[in-house]
């Protein structure tokens, strides 16, 4: 079973220069005590970018040409630990970004990124 879940809208941005520091804080999730929903802790530990961590837990990210995080999709069908991984990595995605979900109730949320925290606002 699972709450299924789908993305409405985002403006998510991570720039160039904080990719290889939250690719390290994603990376470091796969080394915890307990298993991740969803999530292959043994392939998280090898991925060799940020696209690539990100996949690991059913996230797309959308690059620029200068490789910038300029979006994100979610590819899963229903919620996981996803809060812990925008836990890990909210220092380096910048400041006012959001992704807004819908879940299979019709409820609706935000992971907010604001001021080096992230939290899920109901709306």
């Amino acid at each position: 079973m699972g709450y299924c879940m789908h993305m409405e809208d985002c403006d998510f941005h991570i720039d160039l220069v904080h990719k290889q520091a939250a690719l390290e804080a994603i990376r470091a999730l796969g080394e915890g005590p307990r298993g991740i929903s969803w999530v292959d802790s043994d392939r998280l530990k090898e991925a060799r970018t940020l696209e690539e961590a990100f996949g690991e837990w059913r996230w797309a990210l959308e690059v620029d040409e200068f490789g910038s995080v300029i979006g994100i999709q979610f590819e899963g069908e229903k919620i996981g630990d996803d809060e812990m991984l925008f836990k890990a990595v909210v220092e380096f995605v910048r400041n006012g970004s959001y992704i807004h979900m819908i879940g299979e109730d019709g409820m609706h949320w935000k992971w907010c990124f604001i001021g080096g925290k992230v939290e899920a606002d109901d709306l």
